[in-house]
């Protein structure tokens, strides 16, 4: 699939890149998704038309050649920022640049108003992550605090 989506990339598509599906989380034959993304850059795709999504407890499918079902898995729900913090610190992607995969370009591609953006007005929803480790330390959604560790 990875293969096949570089023509559509290149001729103006957006390409997300699920970061539920990959290896550690039981797909056996998926690329991981930060090498997906450093893969769909070096061959032509550019930044804004890239977006990550994680489907969080969302059931994944996995199907044989022949198209039948293998088994059915739970995408799990940290897998976007683990995906986001391997970009950054194994692929060596700027975290500024890794950053819009997840926030700006779901947004505008989503026409999200106030979403995926700092700047006055829009809904100050934030991860406060630790410098070096990108380890998460607090959630702020609608400017208020939510989860703080």
């Amino acid at each position: 699939v990875l293969e096949s989506s570089i023509e559509f990339g290149r001729a103006g598509g957006y390409l997300d890149v699920t970061t539920g599906v990959s290896r550690k989380s039981g797909f056996s034959k998926s690329v991981k998704p930060s090498e997906a993304v450093s893969y769909l850059l070096r061959n032509g795709i550019p930044l804004e038309r890239i977006t990550m999504s994680s489907d969080g407890n969302g059931s994944m499918p996995e199907f044989s050649e022949d198209g039948k079902l293998l088994k059915v898995l739970v995408s799990p729900v940290d897998s976007l920022l683990a995906e986001l913090r391997d970009l950054v610190l194994q692929e060596g992607m700027k975290l500024e640049d890794a950053l819009v995969l997840s926030t700006k370009n779901v947004a505008e591609h989503l026409m999200l108003q106030g979403k995926g953006k700092i700047e006055k007005g829009a809904d100050a929803d934030l991860l406060l992550l630790k410098d070096g480790t990108l380890e998460l330390k607090a959630v702020i959604s609608g400017g208020r605090l939510r989860v703080s560790f």
